[in-house]
């Protein structure tokens, strides 16, 4: 049986391997393009709205096995296994209270989905590429933070989601769809028909 499990980590592992390089779905910074506009804590987020397929609530999640600790669980969206980060810890701006009133963004990209806890959906803005900093390692200590905007006076980091997900999670998120439901601490609740594409940019 240690064996097995062996072998089977080993498979998830080589897997994880091959999602490297194609997990970050490539983004046009020219131009004209929409912005959903999220709060997490004090903090105004944005995500490009092209990568979100819906907003939905909080269902109970199984357990994605031995993830990170803001690597909250996994989604049975759609009869597909989803990472669900709470993007608040991720950006080391503390842990986000959770209910089934809780606010989840299930995005799209690169043939993968993930989905990023938030406290509250503010707007869809439409912007010009011209209007934003760029920043790079060089410039900002936070992980998946593309560029800056400034909303009425406030700073506003736009958030590459993908750009979060660490090899670990990729590893975890296989590992614990590979276990029978029985095996996580609540039954997973499909979140189909909580939300639909119509749903972005609604609270």
């Amino acid at each position: 049986m240690q064996r097995l499990a062996e072998i089977e980590r080993e498979a998830c592992e080589l897997r994880a391997e091959l999602y490297e390089g194609v997990a970050t779905p490539k983004l046009d910074w020219r131009g004209v393009f929409d912005l959903l506009l999220v709060r997490c804590g004090d903090e105004r987020l944005a995500l490009r709205l092209e990568l979100v397929d819906e907003v939905v609530r909080m269902v109970h999640l199984r357990d994605a096995a031995q993830g990170a600790e803001d690597l909250l669980g996994l989604l049975d969206f759609r009869g597909t296994p989803v990472p669900i980060l709470d993007l608040r810890a991720r950006l080391g701006w503390g842990a986000t209270p959770i209910d089934l009133n809780t606010m989840v963004v299930v995005l799209a990209g690169s043939n993968r989905r993930l989905g990023v806890v938030i406290d509250e959906v503010i707007e869809v803005m439409m912007i010009d590429g011209s209007e934003l900093q760029r920043v790079d390692d060089a410039t900002t200590t936070r992980p998946g933070v593309e560029a800056l905007l400034r909303d009425e006076e406030t700073l506003v980091h736009v958030i590459q989601p993908f750009l979060l997900l660490r090899r670990s999670d990729i590893v975890a998120t296989e590992a614990g769809a590979a276990e029978p439901s029985g095996g996580s601490s609540g039954a997973p609740i499909s979140a189909a028909g909580q939300g639909s594409g119509n749903d972005k940019g609604r609270s």
